[in-house]
């Protein structure tokens, strides 16, 4: 099923948003298997980085839940009614603000800082390039979701605009679920010693 959507000279295809997710959580899984197969086939020792600090952690493991919370909210009522209302649109709305309000906080607390990494607690030598990638793509799929909800708000769009962004919203959420757990994916990894 396709719906053509134009906003001014941009025209846009949505394809169907349920096989789509399905499919994208599946790919997932197979890339976490195939990468944790890869990690342990090419085990290598490196020199562990700096611990971030208690607070960093704490938000961050927040900033996850409010990650689950959403998407749980979200793809639930997709998947089951195809869109979202009631208790789910509620608790995915008071999420939503917990998830904005911390995104901040994780891009200044957590995310590797390149400018001063010895300030910010981090070493150049101890990180995996995998775990940098998926902070940063977790942050900027992040910074996506809730701009797309953000420019929704504005009296500017017209109801095919509204639903365009809303369309991109769903795909920026997908984002921030899959970069989510590849970072949580390679947290483990290097807790755990594989990387």
């Amino acid at each position: 099923m396709q719906h053509f959507v134009t906003i001014g000279d941009l025209s846009v295809t949505q394809f169907d948003f349920r096989s789509i997710l399905i499919y994208s959580l599946i790919g997932l899984a197979v890339l976490v298997v195939i990468g944790g197969v890869a990690i342990n086939a090419s085990k290598k020792t490196v020199t562990p980085a700096k611990s971030r600090s208690w607070f960093s952690k704490l938000l961050y493991l927040a900033f996850m839940a409010t990650v689950i919370v959403l998407a749980g909210t979200s793809f639930g009522s997709i998947l089951q009614a195809g869109h979202m209302s009631g208790y789910a649109l509620i608790a995915h709305l008071a999420g939503a603000g917990a998830f904005t309000f911390l995104l901040l906080a994780v891009a200044v607390l957590f995310v590797p800082n390149g400018a001063l990494p010895e300030e910010a607690g981090f070493t150049s030598d101890g990180r995996w390039w995998f775990s940098r990638a998926s902070a940063w793509l977790l942050l900027i799929s992040s910074i996506a979701a809730a701009g797309t909800m953000f420019f929704s708000m504005l009296p500017i769009l017209d109801t095919p605009g509204l639903l365009e962004f809303a369309a991109l919203h769903r795909f920026a959420g997908l984002a921030v679920v899959v970069s989510a757990v590849m970072h949580v994916f390679a947290m483990l990894c290097a807790k755990s010693g594989l990387r």
